[in-house]
């Protein structure tokens, strides 16, 4: 056998154990799944200072939940640079902070105040689960706690979740950038279900655990314009 062709063969051996699972035990596998989705990794990052970026003025443990689900109630780390209307930075899945550290000290350098934290379940903040509404509070609660912010920038899960704060109402700023961000997961989670072969009835179940977990079905928590 090619050697290239190991890996191929390894996915098909798990999609097929997964499809196996899913039909003998639907309602075990339908949480498991939910766990495993919302998890993201904490991968060991290599650090990344900068020699022109100065230590931040305050930081602050801020908690964040309010009763959503099995993934509330749990805390954020979060920095400030400088006095007055601040920008805040909202890192991606999987990321922390340190992504912005460049423009961090570009806007420090310039006399404009940043505020940036490290998502739940991300970098230096507790948690073992993210979601964009979890993840949308803890921008409220930042914004909150560090502000007043004026502005507000995000990339992928960042940019979805401050999307969301503020059609929630949340969160209000003069200004906003968004950076190749999800406008939800329901597109992902309908492909996710079909390649595992989940007719429409257990899609539906599987919609309805993550409202459980969550506080949200997916289609609640699209970000796309309604006409």
């Amino acid at each position: 056998m090619a050697r290239s062709s190991i890996p191929n063969l390894n996915n098909a051996l798990r999609m097929f154990l997964l499809r196996t699972y899913g039909r003998i035990a639907p309602e075990r596998f339908q949480k498991r799944f939910v766990q495993n989705f919302l998890k993201p990794k904490r991968p060991l990052l290599v650090a990344r200072e900068r020699p022109d970026l100065p230590p931040p003025d305050e930081s602050m443990r801020i908690a964040v939940g309010g009763g959503i689900g099995l993934v509330s109630d749990t805390w954020v780390q979060a920095w400030r640079w400088g006095e007055g209307p601040a920008v805040l930075v909202v890192h991606g899945w999987e990321d922390d902070h340190h992504c912005f550290d460049a423009i961090i000290a570009a806007l420090v350098k310039r006399g404009q105040a940043v505020v940036a934290f490290d998502l739940p379940a991300h970098g230096k903040s507790g948690g073992t689960q993210s979601t964009i509404p979890l993840a949308a509070q803890a921008v409220a609660g930042v914004a909150q706690a560090l502000g007043p912010v004026r502005a507000v920038a995000g990339h992928s899960l960042g940019g979805a979740a401050m999307t969301f704060a503020i059609a929630e109402g949340w969160l209000e700023v003069e200004r906003v950038a968004v950076i190749a961000a999800p406008t939800g997961p329901t597109y992902m989670l309908t492909a996710l279900a079909k390649r595992l072969g989940m007719n429409e009835a257990r899609k539906e179940k599987l919609f309805e655990e993550l409202k459980r977990v969550v506080g949200y079905r997916p289609e609640e928590i699209e970000l796309m314009p309604r006409v």
